[in-house]
């Protein structure tokens, strides 16, 4: 009615108040690009892979890849102990399922020979296992021919939830990793943290900024469209606003509810602005008829824009949901995700067109017509 016309500061407020917990909440809007996760727990073939997985103490393996500064640099005494000082600390992760290097063999095969742990005081034995390596590990694999490189391979699995890590698990495993590594090694030893699951980290950061740029360009085409549409800037940031809205709302139920971001969820906003926009233009382009008949009045004129508008608005958007509602029903969970958000999403934007947009609408006529009068 009138009062929702007029009720320009309580719109400005629910604007600022859910931009406000967007722009809190988007950095904890998590990606997930690991495939066990994209059917329910409750999947027969999810839990036997996960039972498989669990008794292989996993698949996905990283490599922590030390180096000296000189030949033979990782066959002294005290390198040996600090770096076995490392793995124990590895080994001591529940998330860490499996080690294996060259400073972790040779002390077994100390404690099997003398029966004492962590010593490598014996030369000979020492020189031993090296040859070995070198006869058995002719890629160099695990350690370089002078020694002066060594790699530490480390399976990962998440004990918690009894299932491969995500990425939110390897990121928090990187950062101990990291802590650990910075901490507790020699100043003379330089590494690095190597591995296919951290290639998935840099995929989820490219997802990520894929997904602000395309969102950000259509946005902006949009607005150029409608503005060049309407002859005016003002109304084509309007056009944007129920958008922007519905895209802000639907990120804070991502958060809200745990939903993450993967191949399919990541369209929904472009899809959401190609199709929510009609209701925002629809709404415009009656408004645009109402004030030939309204000259004088911006109030009666976006009222009569809201009889006029309103109910075709929600119609539309009710079939449209309609529709995508069935996908809601997959067992395909980026599917579902897809359609529960993208429902939301128009939802939100068709109520920030009939209830948010009049009053905005209202208010720069008003401001437009009281430039023209002074």
């Amino acid at each position: 009615g009138p009062g929702l016309v007029k009720s320009w500061k309580a719109t400005i407020a629910v604007i600022v108040i859910i931009t406000a917990a967007f722009i809190i909440l988007m950095p904890s809007v998590e990606f997930n690009t690991s495939p066990s996760k994209y059917f329910p727990s409750s999947s027969g073939v999810i839990k036997n892979l996960n039972n498989f997985l669990y008794k292989m103490g996993g698949y996905e393996e990283l490599e922590i890849i030390l180096r000296g500064p000189e030949k033979d640099f990782f066959m002294k005494k005290d390198v040996l102990e600090n770096v076995n000082q490392i793995e124990s600390e590895l080994d001591a992760n529940p998330n860490i399922s499996y080690i294996f290097s060259f400073p972790q063999y040779l002390e077994y095969a100390a404690e099997v020979m003398t029966g004492k742990q962590n010593n490598f005081s014996s030369r000979g034995l020492n020189l031993f296992v090296s040859r070995m390596f070198k006869t058995v590990d002719p890629d160099n694999s695990f350690v370089s021919n002078d020694f002066s490189e060594i790699h530490i391979t480390i399976r990962i699995f998440n004990s918690y939830e009894m299932m491969p890590p995500d990425e939110k698990d390897t990121r928090q495993l990187k950062t101990e990793l990291t802590a650990m590594l910075d901490t507790k090694l020699l100043d003379t030893i330089d590494w690095e943290i190597s591995g296919t699951s951290l290639g998935f980290l840099k995929l989820s950061d490219q997802m990520r900024r894929d997904f602000l740029v395309s969102t950000i360009a259509a946005l902006i085409m949009l607005g150029i469209v409608t503005s060049l549409v309407f002859k005016s800037v003002i109304k084509g940031l309007l056009s944007l606003i129920p958008l922007l809205m519905g895209i802000f709302a639907s990120m804070i139920l991502m958060v809200i509810f745990n939903i993450p971001l993967d191949m399919t969820t990541i369209m929904v906003s472009c899809i959401t602005i190609g199709v929510g926009v009609d209701d925002a233009i629809h709404f415009l382009l009656q408004h645009r008829k109402m004030k030939k008949l309204f000259p004088d009045d911006p109030d009666a004129a976006v009222y009569e824009t809201i009889l006029h508008t309103g109910r075709p608005i929600v119609i539309t958007t009710f079939s449209i949901v309609a529709g995508l509602l069935f996908l809601a029903l997959a067992q395909f969970q980026p599917i579902r995700y897809f359609g529960l958000l993208i429902v939301f999403t128009l939802l939100t934007a068709c109520f920030s067109t009939i209830v948010l947009l009049p009053s905005l609408t209202r208010l720069t006529e008003r401001k437009k017509n009281a430039r023209v009068s002074s």
